[in-house]
């Protein structure tokens, strides 16, 4: 990137552009980093600090959470926990200035049965559909479901912080009219 002359940029610097207050620079290129692996503390991270680059990190709740002898339900493999960030990590990396840390939701990084024929979808986007009943979820608890996360992984991520999530990475891109009024 830097040798090609691209020009990371902070979240700040999209929000002052946005509100017409700078003018980002030619080849701006905000760097993103999904789910909170270990490796971003270990690899990534270093790399930014060398170069003063910003960018966003998006830790996966419910992963961060998981004790250290447990594994980490990531679809549909368990995964060893160490290969996820520690809370502590994240309240460093916040702290370097460097990184925002966005929402990556707390538990919503999965997919739900979505229709009859068990198919699986994205869990921010779909109604999950029950088989005993052969009923979908209501918009009600739909709503219930996604709000209950936006509480759980803002808070997480306050604490951890001392800050409000400002930006939501929704897994997969996926989300619906329901979850953006959320």
């Amino acid at each position: 990137l830097r040798e090609n002359d691209y020009q990371p940029v902070s979240i700040d610097q999209i929000i002052q552009a946005s509100e017409g207050k700078i003018t980002l620079p030619d080849r701006a290129v905000l760097l993103t980093f999904d789910d909170g692996y270990s490796s971003f503390y270990t690899r990534v991270f270093p790399l930014l600090k060398a170069y003063q680059w910003p960018a966003v990190l998006a830790p996966v709740g419910k992963w961060l959470d998981t004790p250290a002898d447990q594994p980490v339900h990531f679809g549909d493999q368990e995964v060893e926990r160490s290969r996820f960030l520690t809370w502590e990590q994240v309240r460093e990396i916040s702290q370097s200035g460097l990184v925002e840390i966005a929402s990556h939701t707390y538990n919503l990084h999965r997919g739900v049965r979505g229709n009859p024929q068990g198919n699986e979808q994205p869990a921010t986007a779909a109604r999950i559909y029950d088989p005993r009943t052969n009923t979908y979820e209501s918009e009600a608890d739909f709503r219930r479901r996604i709000e209950e996360d936006v509480r759980t992984i803002t808070a997480r991520l306050k604490s951890a912080t001392g800050k409000t999530p400002r930006v939501w990475v929704w897994p997969y891109g996926r989300v619906d009219g329901t979850t953006l009024q959320i």
